[in-house]
């Protein structure tokens, strides 16, 4: 396990993965006795984490379930939306800048069209220069929109993107990743608001069009199961295997020197 050197157990929390210096940068959540607007470092050199002290008094409010980007050439971080069930409007609609250099936060817009959203991801785009948010739930329903805040713009708001003939069913709770380099963002599952889907989408993002197109249906030849069985690495008289459920989760990809020492030198689970 690594070191959690203080950080509080939580959920509905984000994590990015800051690729210029090697570190993973954590935001807000609920632990469970209430919600967090905590921003913690994780350092792999010194297996340490690392809890920022912001230089304002002008700082996001605390939330869970909201979606988080990385610009790591400036050193920015940008929330958008989540959940806090004392507001008046539970649901957030805000846009968030915090500069990871000197630790202070801005509010760059608070109008996206819909009523907040939580439970939704949210990218940078370098082709596009822009933040792009997806889906999501908000307090009148299932979301499947896609919204783009362009960053070139001091007066930029929210505008709905199209994306081709091929469009996703709204959804919030999916599993995606995003490859910064080839523009490609890929989307499984979710849920429907009425039923779960198990359909995976490819959404190419380049400088001038923004495509949508499915890659798996979700007919029964091709429909994923509930339940997955790993062989671990185990001693081979053992026989053991490890159960897990697939259920709501976002994946990310982080590169191995980021890892322990004695992370880096374990075998790999095999299928």
């Amino acid at each position: 396990m690594l070191n959690n050197n203080g950080v509080r157990t939580r959920y509905g929390h984000c994590i990015e993965y800051d690729t210029i210096r090697s570190q993973i940068i954590l935001f807000g959540g609920n632990f469970g006795g209430g919600y967090l607007n905590e921003v913690w470092r994780y350092n792999s050199a010194g297996d340490s984490w690392q809890q920022d002290t912001f230089a304002s008094t002008i700082v996001i409010d605390k939330r869970r379930e909201h979606a988080c980007a990385i610009y790591p050439i400036r050193n920015l971080l940008y929330v958008y939306g989540g959940y806090y069930i004392n507001n008046p409007t539970p649901y957030f609609q805000d846009l968030w800048q915090y500069n990871l250099t000197d630790f202070t936060w801005v509010l760059l817009n608070n109008g996206i069209p819909e009523v907040g959203l939580h439970f939704n991801v949210m990218i940078y785009a370098q082709s596009l220069n822009s933040l792009l948010v997806l889906m999501g739930e908000s307090q009148s329903g299932v979301s499947s929109s896609i919204y783009q805040f362009n960053l070139g713009n001091s007066s930029a708001s929210w505008k709905i993107v199209t994306t081709g003939s091929q469009v996703p069913a709204g959804r919030y709770s999916m599993s995606s990743s995003f490859n910064s380099q080839t523009g490609e963002f890929i989307m499984f599952g979710g849920n429907l608001g009425n039923n779960y889907a198990n359909d995976l989408w490819k959404i190419q993002i380049e400088p001038s069009t923004i495509n949508s197109s499915r890659v798996l249906t979700n007919s029964k030849s091709n429909a994923v199961p509930s339940t997955v069985t790993l062989k671990t690495p185990v001693s081979a008289s053992s026989g053991n295997t490890n159960k897990f459920l697939v259920r709501q989760s976002t994946c990310r990809y982080y590169p191995k020197h980021l890892l322990p020492q004695h992370y880096k030198n374990r075998p790999l689970l095999q299928p």
